[in-house]
């Protein structure tokens, strides 16, 4: 309900419509880094990203493997987007894991690597993003049964914002 957060969308609009030198080299800079370095943004820099990584630390769920079964190709650590050396690892215990499962998809060795609860009782790659949706869906309902998904600001609060930005 504060006044910023009044004109945040159009602000963030404005942001893009008319960038600033500041702007655009940021933006030029965090592409050259991605040319750089693969997933550049996501592994350091990402919000999203560093919230999905303290989720995994937290998590049950982890991704394990098992050395006896595991060949060692090492397909696990080439489709690992967060460049983690998956094939090293007895459970990925790690803030750059997000839980793409990346690894487990690309593994040559059947049951080498897998999602699994502690105890290494498996279970279905399903689980991991039907958790996450649960989850998502979990807060929406809280949020909205709350009075916290709707805003008591007027539509012509926003118009207001916009006009006053030149925006729209």
């Amino acid at each position: 309900q504060a006044p910023y957060n009044i004109a945040a969308d159009a602000k963030m609009l404005d942001l893009f419509r008319a960038p600033s030198t500041t702007t655009l080299v940021v933006l030029a800079v965090l592409a050259g880094l991605s040319l750089l370095v693969k997933s550049a943004w996501c592994r350091w820099l990402c919000p999203y990203g560093a919230l999905l990584g303290l989720a995994s630390l937290a998590s049950p769920l982890a991704v394990r493997r098992d050395p006896d079964v595991c060949n060692d190709c090492r397909a696990c650590t080439r489709a690992c987007p967060s460049g983690i050396v998956v094939h090293e690892k007895r459970r990925v215990w790690s803030p750059e894991c997000t839980g793409c499962l990346s690894c487990v998809q690309a593994c040559t060795t059947k049951d080498a690597i897998g999602l699994s609860l502690p105890g290494r009782r498996r279970v279905s790659p399903w689980v991991l993003p039907a958790a996450a949706l649960s989850v998502m869906v979990g807060a929406w309902a809280v949020a909205r049964a709350t009075g916290f998904w709707e805003t008591a600001l007027p539509a012509e609060a926003f118009r207001m914002a916009y006009r006053i930005l030149g925006v729209g």
